[in-house]
């Protein structure tokens, strides 16, 4: 089983559109829409469900992909033992940070580890406030 979180930015970063969605399955897909502008960068990253911290995970993988792509307007996919990434990037979702946040977000909001984590932080926050 496995968790599929992917980011689709058409006509452009800035101006355009974004949609940021989340799959699990055996073999997860990215649901796609018609969209008047074409596509203008996207990531997708795929991750097992038993990984124990899936945002460290994707944190290293973004990491990774970064130190190996080269130039804008071409999709560079890395796997890892537990995960793969597939990046590609233009002005505005052109750094490690910009692909990691809107990732991380959907992640944390969709893997049970990482919310099951959170509901286990939270008292422990409450009891030193």
């Amino acid at each position: 089983m496995e968790l599929l979180v992917y980011v689709r930015n058409h006509g452009g970063r800035r101006d355009g559109t974004t949609y940021v969605g989340a799959s699990v399955g055996d073999a997860p897909g990215v649901e796609t829409f018609d969209h008047r502008a074409p596509l203008t960068s996207s990531a997708e990253f795929r991750v097992d469900a038993s990984v124990e911290d899936p945002v460290q995970e994707l944190r290293d993988a973004v990491e990774q992909v970064f130190t190996v792509m080269g130039a804008p307007g071409r999709a560079v996919y890395v796997t890892r033992p537990s995960s793969a990434i597939r990046v590609l990037v233009e002005p505005g979702f052109d750094t490690p940070y910009e692909v990691a946040h809107e990732l991380a977000e959907m992640l944390a909001m969709c893997s049970p580890k990482v919310t099951a984590r959170s509901r286990i932080a939270q008292p422990e926050a409450m009891a030193s406030a």
